[in-house]
C-alpha cells in the first residue's frame, strides 16, 4: 500500500468514524429524553414502559458504538501494519488508540448510564403511574 493511500484511508476512517460515533451518541441522548421525562408528545407514559425502553433503546445503541469503534481501531491497525513509512505507521497507531479509547469508554459507561436511567425512572414517577 502506498503512503498516500494509507494517509487517505486513515483520514477517511478517523474523520468519518468520529462523525458516525458522535451521531450515534447524539441519537442515544435524543432517544433517552422520553425515558427521563416520561412524556411522549404530551402524553405521560407508565414507569413499566419507560423501564422497557431503557433496555430496548440505549443498550443496542451503546453496543453499536462500541463495536463500530472497535472496527475502526482494527482497520486503522491493519493499515498501520501495511505501511513502510514509520511516521504514517505512528499515525495509524495513534488513530487505533483513539478508537480503542472510544470502545473502552462505551463499554465502561454503558452500565452506568443504564443504571442512571433506571434509577431516574424509579424515583421520578409520572402522572400515568398515579
Amino acid at each position: 500500500m502506498s503512503n498516500l493511500d494509507a494517509l487517505w484511508l486513515l483520514a477517511v476512517v478517523l474523520i468519518g468514524g468520529t462523525f458516525v460515533t458522535i451521531y450515534l451518541v447524539w441519537m442515544i441522548f435524543q432517544k433517552t429524553d422520553l425515558i427521563v421525562t416520561g412524556v411522549h408528545e404530551g402524553v405521560p407514559v407508565s414507569e413499566r414502559y419507560r423501564l422497557l425502553l431503557t433496555l430496548l433503546i440505549p443498550l443496542p445503541l451503546y453496543l453499536t458504538v462500541g463495536v463500530f469503534d472497535l472496527q475502526m481501531a482494527l482497520l486503522m491497525l491493519e493499515v498501520a501494519r501495511e505501511v513502510a513509512d514509520e511516521r504514517i505507521r505512528v499515525m495509524g497507531y495513534i488513530g487505533t488508540s483513539y478508537a480503542l479509547f472510544g470502545t473502552v469508554f462505551s463499554v465502561l459507561m454503558s452500565p452506568y448510564f443504564l443504571l442512571h436511567l433506571m434509577r431516574s425512572v424509579r424515583t421520578q414517577g409520572t402522572a400515568a403511574d398515579r
